[in-house]
């Protein structure tokens, strides 16, 4: 059967709007989780499917999505008892979806109408088997923090240099197709968070990236967001830096993606940053850590930043 009759037999709709799986892993969001869903719903692009986990949410968050989708069948809906983490629940996610195309999310985030439609025309249009998308950072009320939250070198940096200088892209602006998430997943246990990772193979991977510098996504912050810019204490600093820490043990002792011996030297001296930094217990502390003085200045800097961004919502 020669190609012709092989698209011939495909129906046009299958042809022209393969279906999208939208990837939602969320724990305690029963504020959130309903507007969540109802976004991906809401799409202007027809085909899709929701694949929504619980992650051992001790709140409402399951009994919501079950009384509003149950029985709607571009829902799936996956629970765990036990809070196991978002790594297995995006993995869970995964293996449940048949997308030609996947796009994460965060059970507390939202889609704009348009994006899936816009994501993949701009896809076809750049031949790009992964394409990210500017996001906006919003409050808990969806009132707008920072706009076009975007890594616009992300796509043209090296990719042995992205991987050295933990380069990426926020999960919920990544749109890819599934022979590039086939190497994704399953995210190893190891690793701490699904951005960093997904960023490091996609560009390991050689494919075309494509950039849509257009805000698609709201990003929601508050306190309990894993990265929040809401939240500048110093625990919440050293939170970050463990699994930084975490995530560079991982890659360096399991040589992940065989990089040269000078590359793997710079990670070593990033590794013992990030225990210097845990060692401390303040801002001062870094202060006066043995530590560079750029990264002194990165970690404190930011937390004035943050400070003075939030005294002045105020």
């Amino acid at each position: 059967m020669n190609i012709f009759n092989i698209m011939k037999d495909i129906p046009v709709q299958e042809q022209s709007q393969p279906l999208i799986s939208i990837l939602v892993s969320a724990l305690n969001e029963e504020k959130y989780i309903e507007a969540c869903i109802q976004s991906c719903l809401d799409q202007t692009w027809p085909n899709i499917e929701v694949i929504f986990f619980n992650d051992g949410s001790k709140d409402a968050t399951l009994d919501i999505v079950r009384k509003n989708y149950l029985d709607n069948p571009k829902v799936k809906i996956l629970a765990s008892s036990d809070n196991v983490g978002k790594i297995i629940g995006f993995n869970n996610c995964y293996a449940a979806c048949s997308g030609e195309y996947i796009h994460l999310m965060g059970g507390d985030d939202v889609m704009t109408p348009q994006c899936i439609e816009k994501c993949i025309n701009k896809a076809r249009e750049n031949q790009a088997d992964a394409l990210y998308h500017g996001l906006s950072i919003v409050d808990q009320q969806l009132l707008t923090k920072r706009k076009n939250y975007l890594n616009t070198n992300f796509a043209s940096i090296e990719p042995f240099k992205a991987i050295v200088e933990m380069s990426s892209v926020a999960s919920g602006s990544w749109f890819i197709h599934r022979d590039i998430a086939n190497k994704i997943f399953p995210i190893p246990l190891e690793v701490p968070y699904e951005d960093i990772w997904m960023s490091a193979i996609i560009k390991r991977s050689g494919c075309k990236i494509g950039v849509l510098k257009e805000d698609l996504y709201l990003y929601r912050q508050h306190n309990q967001s894993t990265f929040s810019v809401v939240d500048t204490s110093f625990v919440k600093v050293k939170f970050r830096h463990k699994r930084n820490l975490q995530y560079l043990n991982y890659i360096v002792s399991e040589n992940i993606f065989d990089l040269k011996e000078n590359d793997y030297e710079k990670l070593r001296k990033k590794i013992k940053q990030h225990e210097a930094i845990i060692a401390c217990n303040n801002y001062k502390e870094v202060l006066f850590a043995d530590l560079p003085w750029r990264v002194k200045n990165r970690i404190i800097l930011r937390a004035l930043y943050y400070n003075i961004r939030l005294a002045l919502m105020l």
